[in-house]
C-alpha cells in the first residue's frame, strides 16, 4: 500500500496546500449565505456529501427506499459549474457569490440533473466532495437538503488509504498524513456550512447508523421531507447499479463491525493516529 499510494501521489502531483487555499477561499467567499435563486425546477435535489468511504452510497440507497426518489449516483455537474463560476469570479476580482451566480448554477446543474430524474420528484446526487460547494448549492437550490455523512476518523483514514480511486479528484487519499489533514479541513469547512445553514444540513454518523439503523434512518427520512417506507431499512435490496468502491458493502444488509479493520495494522498506523489526535479528530 505504501509503495502503490506513493506512486499514485507522485503521478497526480497532489499537494494538500492547494486544498487548504481552496477551502480558505470558500469560507471567505461564503462568509454569509448568498442570495438565492428562484426559478421553477421540475424536481427537488438532495445532495449527499462527505468524504469518500463515509457511507454516502448506503445513504443514497436508504433514501431510494422512499417513493418518488431516484438516485443519480456521483454526478460531476456541480464541480464543473462551481469551478467555472469561481474562475469567472477570480477574473473579475469578485469576492462574493451573487444572485446571478446562484441563478447560473441553478440553471446549469438543474438542467443536467433533470436528465436523471426519470419523472421522479426527488433526485439524489451523492458526489462526496460536493461538500466543498454547499454554500453555492444552497444558494442555487434553497429547497435542497444536504446530508453530511461522517465516519470515525481512524476507520475513515484506513478505508481511504486502501482504495485506489479513478482519476485524480481524491488526491489526498494516497498519503496517511494528507488524509488526516484533509479530514480536519473537511470538518472545519462543514462546521462553517452548518453554522450558516443549520436547518438545511443533516449529519449522519456511519458508526451510529450501523449500530441502530432505524433510530437514525427515521430522522434522516423526515429531514429530507420524504414519506417513510420500511424499504429504507433494507438498502441491500436496491437493484440499481453501484459504480463506487462501496459495491461489496452496499450489497449487504446494514451491519455493525465490533472490531475495526485497521486493528491488525495498528502499530504501522500509530503515527497517523497520533496526527489525528493532534488535529482534534
Amino acid at each position: 500500500l505504501e509503495q502503490g499510494n506513493s506512486l499514485k501521489k507522485q503521478t497526480i502531483r497532489y499537494s494538500i496546500e492547494k486544498d487548504e487555499g481552496i477551502f480558505a477561499y470558500l469560507k471567505h467567499t461564503f462568509a454569509e449565505p448568498a442570495p438565492v435563486a428562484t426559478s421553477e425546477l421540475g424536481f427537488r435535489p438532495i445532495f449527499i456529501v462527505g468524504l469518500p468511504r463515509s457511507g454516502t452510497t448506503v445513504t443514497e440507497r436508504i433514501l431510494c427506499g422512499c417513493e418518488g426518489v431516484t438516485g443519480a449516483g456521483e454526478l460531476q455537474y456541480s464541480t464543473t459549474a462551481m469551478s467555472k463560476l469561481m474562475q469567472q469570479m477570480a477574473t473579475k476580482k469578485q469576492t462574493k457569490f451573487t444572485h446571478a451566480d446562484a441563478q447560473a448554477l441553478r440553471d446549469a446543474v438543474g438542467q443536467a440533473m433533470q436528465g436523471h430524474a426519470n419523472g421522479a420528484p426527488v433526485v439524489i446526487d451523492k458526489m462526496p466532495l460536493n461538500f466543498r460547494w454547499v454554500g453555492g448549492l444552497l444558494a442555487a437550490f434553497p429547497e435542497a437538503r444536504i446530508v453530511y455523512t461522517t465516519r470515525m476518523p481512524r476507520d475513515q483514514l484506513w478505508s481511504l488509504y486502501q482504495v485506489c480511486m479513478a482519476g485524480s479528484g481524491n488526491g489526498f487519499s494516497y498519503d496517511l498524513s494528507d488524509i488526516a489533514q484533509y479530514q480536519a479541513l473537511t470538518r472545519d469547512l462543514m462546521q462553517h456550512w452548518m453554522r450558516l445553514f443549520p436547518d438545511q444540513i443533516h449529519q449522519l454518523d456511519y458508526h451510529a447508523l450501523t449500530k441502530d439503523p432505524e433510530e437514525h434512518i427515521r430522522p434522516l427520512v423526515d429531514f429530507c421531507g420524504l414519506e417513510w417506507s420500511d424499504d429504507c431499512l433494507h438498502p441491500e435490496n436496491r437493484e440499481s447499479a453501484i459504480q463506487t468502491a462501496s459495491l461489496q458493502q452496499a450489497r449487504q444488509p446494514i451491519y455493525h463491525r465490533s472490531t475495526p479493520d485497521w486493528l491488525p495494522h495498528e502499530a504501522r498506523l500509530a503515527s497517523a493516529f497520533e496526527q489525528l489526535n493532534q488535529l482534534g479528530l
